[in-house]
């Protein structure tokens, strides 16, 4: 196993450095957002943002990404 890692058994998901496991892109302030769209493929980024904005005291609902389509022009 790497010496960069350890395994904590059920506990987290952790870095010693930098680590860009998660994207969230938003036209308004944060603050402002009451719906957050998640790609489901990735729940443990889904549950790290989910943190991460309650740490600013922050809950807005989170809903599945149906599509990427959604910026597409017809």
């Amino acid at each position: 196993m790497n010496d960069r890692y350890d395994v904590l058994d059920g506990i987290a998901v952790a870095s010693l450095g930098r680590s860009r496991v998660l994207l969230l892109a938003h036209r308004r302030p944060i603050e402002q957002a009451k719906e957050i769209f998640c790609d489901t493929a990735s729940l443990t980024s889904v549950q790290l943002l989910r943190i991460l904005l309650a740490e600013r005291g922050l809950h807005p609902e989170f809903k599945p990404l149906a599509s990427y389509d959604f910026g597409r022009s017809s």
